[in-house]
């Protein structure tokens, strides 16, 4: 996916209605074009993801910045928050969305907030070293 992302080779709505996937470029849950940046940051349902996650406002720089530098750097990130890197969280918390975007639009699934709020705090209390595996 992160492949994908950094070569603008996403296939979000917009990139589908070109190769004529689908019929409209439109985000599934906002109904505005969904570019990547729309389906990774900006759509409204992202934002709160992204916000729980950081702990910041929509107002917040990180919704203004430049998305695949953003990524990037914080893809190289080595900080570490409570033992778990914060590229790993960082990496899974942009799977997630994609994951969720995807399960929405293809109606496997339809998957809420919280659920994938949850999914990246057990993800982050299982990475930590030392915790076995059940």
């Amino acid at each position: 996916m992160l492949w994908h992302l950094l070569n603008k080779r996403l296939p979000t709505n917009e990139h589908r209605l070109i190769r004529f996937m689908t019929d409209s470029a439109s985000c599934p849950r906002c109904t505005i074009l969904e570019s990547f940046l729309h389906a990774l940051r900006d759509c409204t349902w992202v934002k709160e993801v992204w916000m729980g996650l950081f702990g910041i406002s929509s107002h917040h720089s990180f919704f203004s910045e430049d998305l695949l530098g953003r990524i990037s750097s914080n893809m190289l990130n080595s900080v570490t928050i409570e033992d778990v890197e914060w590229s790993f969280v960082f990496g899974m918390a942009l799977e997630s969305i994609w994951r969720s975007r995807n399960l929405f639009i293809f109606k496997i699934s339809r998957i809420t907030l919280s659920v994938v709020a949850l999914k990246l705090v057990l993800l982050a209390v299982f990475a930590r070293p030392g915790v076995d595996e059940a």
